[in-house]
């Protein structure tokens, strides 16, 4: 009986079979590899993101506003900081612990740095090089993994602006909505924990983005000692030649 199966039994039909498991088996391996190689996610998750290279740095909106608790040194502030790309120009109000006195921090698109009082009618003028951040400032930032920030899952990045490895500023945003939760600078260790985050937001009083008078005033002598200065180094250089 056994012998007449087989002898019933197609021409071919055997080979079929180990033609179709080889087939079977090769398509198997294919498709393993290449959903390997792809990173394939059933889900747009941010661990799957990042396998494929597709998470990208927060971008700020072209205004905002922050509070901000900053320790630095030891020392503890409360800032409210208020950002506008529209007209180039971020200011901190800087609230120290008592009895130091609140500081003014206007920055401006000239790189110009303005830390006054209005009460003391102090002011002192800066100029920083880097000037206003562009609301895409992390580009280019290198991913560094995640971190749990206050109970907050957050992407975090690492961002320089120089050969200088203390330059550096490292970035954490919530996972799920960019909304920045801290960041800590390099060159000093200072740490600023974001407590409310407000986009498109503008300051109550727009005379905030004004420079003080009396700022421009010191500003304005800053600039002609510079110019001073810088003309009596020529003339130096041109005696030595």
């Amino acid at each position: 009986m056994e012998q007449q199966q087989r002898q019933q039994q197609p021409p071919g039909g055997g080979e079929r079979e180990q033609g179709s498991a080889a087939y079977s088996e090769i398509m198997t391996a294919s498709w393993s590899s290449m959903l390997t190689h792809i990173h394939f996610c059933p889900f747009y998750t941010v661990d799957c993101l990042r396998q494929r290279g597709e998470l990208t740095p927060p971008v700020w909106p072209d205004r905002l506003h922050m509070e901000l608790v900053t320790t630095r040194g030891g020392n503890l502030s409360l800032d409210s900081l208020y950002y506008d790309w529209t007209i180039k120009k971020n200011f901190i109000l800087i609230r120290h612990q008592q009895p130091v006195p609140d500081t003014y921090d206007l920055q401006v698109e000239s790189g110009d740095t303005y830390y006054y009082n209005p009460t003391l009618k102090t002011c002192n003028v800066i100029h920083m090089p880097v000037g206003i951040l562009r609301p895409d400032w992390l580009h280019g930032a290198s991913f560094i993994g995640h971190r749990k920030i206050h109970n907050i899952r957050c992407n975090c990045w690492n961002q320089t602006w120089d050969s200088n490895p203390k330059h550096d500023l490292t970035y954490c945003s919530e996972e799920e909505t960019d909304r920045p939760i801290q960041w800590t600078f390099g060159i000093d260790g200072a740490v600023q924990d974001v407590i409310v985050y407000e986009a498109n937001k503008s300051p109550p009083n727009a005379t905030l983005w004004q420079v003080p008078q009396y700022c421009k005033q010191q500003s304005e002598s800053l600039l002609k000692h510079h110019q001073q200065l810088e003309t009596n180094i020529r003339v130096f250089q041109q005696q030595l030649q």
